[in-house]
């Protein structure tokens, strides 16, 4: 199963009759399983209740609350699915693609599509509390990193020193693996594994750079939670 999460803008054409209905559009899809598998938590398929739950949060973000929820109707793109509207205005549609347009494209996974019309969006959103980050054009890194600690060592103060002490170029860091075993790491000590991405919106990131930032992560968690690097 190949698992896919896209997200797009961009303009879209349809022929409506004998027109053609142009749009800018925010679309998302996705298909395959929901994410990576970590210790506190399984991967499962994505479903309706994900793609529904990308869109609300986007809407949610702008401040867009208390729209009207309708079936989809005349739209032959989704098998099923809703479409939100706000004074009048549709402003998203989300569901399973229709499984005969699958098919045809020779997918053989569930996909789910969503839209949110930025046109719309743009004339009911409240400009002056919304803040806007550019997306990056330059690819994200992504390292690994597993170490020794105390059992008391919480994740949630490592992330924090985490960020703090690599907020400039840090995107994300999670836990995907935790171990536990007295003859291998000692009592009261268990090893976690980290992966961290890393991001520069304005330059590609080299090797070095990482390695810096990596090194200089390793020395505070061993001064702050007594951590021994596991090679």
């Amino acid at each position: 199963m190949n698992n896919l999460k896209l997200c797009e803008f961009g303009k879209q054409y349809r022929k409506i009759g004998d027109e053609f209905e142009e749009k800018s559009i925010i679309s998302v899809l996705m298909s395959g399983m929901s994410g990576e598998e970590s210790w506190r938590s399984k991967v499962k398929e994505i479903d309706f209740f994900d793609i529904k739950g990308i869109i609300l949060k986007a809407l949610s973000s702008i401040g867009i609350q208390d729209f009207a929820v309708e079936e989809i109707a005349n739209d032959a793109r989704f098998a099923y699915g809703l479409e939100l509207s706000k004074a009048n205005k549709l402003i998203a549609k989300f569901g399973l693609v229709n499984l005969n347009i699958q098919q045809e494209m020779d997918v053989r996974q569930k996909v789910f599509y969503g839209e949110l019309l930025f046109d719309n969006l743009l004339t009911l959103i409240d400009k002056s509390g919304v803040q806007m980050t550019p997306i990056s054009k330059y690819p994200s890194v992504k390292r690994d990193l597993a170490f020794i600690v105390d059992d008391a060592v919480k994740f949630n103060d490592i992330e924090k020193t985490s960020k703090r002490t690599a907020k400039d170029l840090l995107k994300e860091v999670s836990m995907f693996d935790i171990y536990k075993n007295e003859d291998q790491i000692g009592k009261g000590k268990k090893s976690i594994a980290i992966r961290f991405t890393f991001e520069d919106v304005d330059k590609t990131l080299t090797d070095s750079q990482i390695e810096q930032v990596m090194n200089k992560l390793m020395k505070i968690y061993e001064t702050e939670f007594g951590a021994i690097l596991r090679t």
